[in-house]
């Protein structure tokens, strides 16, 4: 038989990376769709979804500093590890986003070598945050007993 806190400090982050989970795959969905657009030569379109990302970037990284705050001193390191990795990808997420919405207005304005510069910026932040998304994956798998809670 198990027993424990139901409303303990892990049961409440296990809820709250179940949603900013969410909030990261919603952002990810609208800036892979603004990024499309932006091929397209859609940019007002390409703008709207850049900005519903930036929506769903900025609620994931709210969260995660209130867990950050509220929790870091009562759940064991590891899991620290896997919070901070996580807040760093979506900030990385977030600024690339940032400089999407950027090239997105250079482009629109005819202005397609900064528009170029910032889209290539872009780029080169969203695979630096999967590259601490695999890094994160990596701490996962090899703590899996850390893991079954989070």
């Amino acid at each position: 038989m198990v027993s424990g806190c139901i409303n303990g400090p892990v049961y409440v982050i296990n809820n709250e990376i179940s949603s900013i989970e969410n909030a990261i795959n919603g952002g990810n969905s609208y800036y892979n769709e603004s990024v499309d657009l932006m091929n397209n030569n859609n940019y007002s379109n390409a703008l709207s979804k850049a900005k519903l990302a930036t929506v769903e970037y900025d609620n994931a990284l709210k969260s995660l500093l209130e867990i950050k705050s509220n929790y870091s001193e009562t759940i064991e390191e590891v899991q620290v590890d896997y919070i901070d990795l996580l807040y760093s990808e979506v900030s990385l997420k977030s600024d690339a986003n940032n400089n999407l919405i950027t090239a997105i207005d250079y482009y629109n304005n005819g202005d397609d070598e900064l528009g170029n510069e910032y889209a290539s910026k872009a780029n080169d932040l969203m695979s630096q945050a999967v590259d601490l998304k695999n890094s994160r994956d990596n701490l996962v798998n090899n703590n899996p007993d850390y893991f079954n809670l989070i």
